[in-house]
């Protein structure tokens, strides 16, 4: 009988994370970071990198990314513990294969970046994560697959039989590793002396994981289906493909 997970597990993984952030603690302790020196950002840069069509639509992609990136692995655990029949702890390591698959997709597209264009690295991930979201809220439950899991607490692999749709929500980590770069990069193409402006607009659209997250749930409670609010990262992933192909060509330098 295979043993039930427990959180003394994961005592060695706890260890080995406390003693990362007491060794990061005294470095940071003794090191001078001497903080630059920032002028106010004026309003009208803020208006002005907002005119233009580009990056209005590329901070709205960046916004609903977040769905795509966060709401994918969350509701992969909800629905492995709730419907499947997974044990929540073997669930969780199971998530952070998808979180493996971003670095590998990280790093991958780090490589051929300079080969490739955003549009093009974007707009292909996303269609592909389209099809592998489709893929995993349509399959059925009864074709089962084995996918692996992380065990931290012994740095070791596991592997469990899910429905094969997990197998799917998954590798959609390997596409969504490479959209936030692209979609930055895109946005402020051409915006000049807007660029700082426009650069701190985007980052602060991450908000969107908690909005987009919590629809998410909203979808679950109204149809009572995991599967089925993975209608909204799948629109999410739709527009960043459209976003990728022509929202994102600039319409004025």
């Amino acid at each position: 009988m295979t043993k039930e997970p427990a959180i003394v597990d994961a005592a060695p993984a706890m260890y080995i994370a406390l003693g990362i952030f007491i060794a990061a603690f005294i470095v940071l302790l003794f090191t001078k970071v001497e903080e630059p020196k920032q002028e106010p950002v004026k309003a009208e840069l803020i208006t002005g990198a907002l005119k233009h069509r580009h990056f209005a639509l590329g901070a709205l992609a960046i916004f609903l990314y977040m769905s795509v990136e966060v709401g994918t692995p969350t509701y992969m655990i909800k629905y492995l513990t709730q419907d499947a029949g997974v044990a929540a702890g073997v669930a969780t390591l199971i998530a952070a294969v998808y979180w493996f698959m971003m670095f590998i997709g990280r790093s991958v597209g780090g490589a051929i970046g300079g080969k490739v264009s955003s549009r093009a690295m974007v707009g292909t991930t996303a269609a592909v994560a389209i099809a592998l979201i489709a893929f995993g809220m349509f399959a059925p439950d009864s074709l089962k697959v084995e996918v692996p899991g992380v065990d931290w607490a012994n740095l070791s692999m596991i592997w469990v039989e899910v429905p094969v749709g997990v197998a799917a929500f998954i590798l959609v980590g390997l596409c969504t590793s490479v959209m936030w770069g692209g979609i930055f990069n895109m946005a402020v193409e051409g915006l000049g002396k807007y660029t700082a402006a426009a650069s701190g607009i985007f980052m602060t659209m991450v908000f969107g994981c908690a909005v987009m997250v919590a629809i998410q749930a909203y979808v679950v409670d109204l149809t009572g289906s995991y599967l089925t609010s993975y209608f909204i990262p799948l629109l999410c992933a739709a527009y960043i493909m459209f976003y990728a192909f022509v929202g994102s060509k600039p319409a004025k330098k």
